[in-house]
């Protein structure tokens, strides 16, 4: 077994002992994977520094992804992907532009629960 699937295994383990009967790695992963990826291009946009690091994690997650997706779930976790990535856009435009400083708190806290899945480097 590679280190990439010891790693996989080790997390949706971690991932099924965090929400017993909830666990699905296909979700989790593609949800963090559209969260970072919407970060990454806000980060972009204004112009800040830490974009090269989230793009490292998003990639790491896109990886995670293709790992646990099986034939025929490709369709489900590119709209699962889309659908996170437009809402954390949408939080972080609204908390930059609109004055709502609580929504990016509340990204940062989502995104923060994302990458305790990443193995620490």
């Amino acid at each position: 077994m590679g280190k990439r699937r010891i790693i996989v295994f080790g997390l949706v383990v971690l991932v099924s002992g965090a929400l017993p009967g909830l666990c699905d790695p296909l979700r989790t992963f593609a949800i963090c994977t559209g969260r970072l990826s919407a970060l990454m291009e806000h980060q972009w946009l204004m112009q800040d520094p830490a974009a090269d690091q989230t793009q490292k994690q998003r990639d790491a997650f896109t990886d995670l992804l293709s790992s646990v997706q099986a034939p025929g779930q490709a369709r489900r976790s590119l709209a699962l992907r889309i659908e996170a990535k437009a809402a954390t856009a949408q939080a972080l435009q609204r908390a930059a532009f609109a004055g709502h400083p609580a929504l990016r708190l509340r990204v940062m806290a989502q995104v923060k629960s994302c990458l305790r899945l990443l193995p620490q480097a």
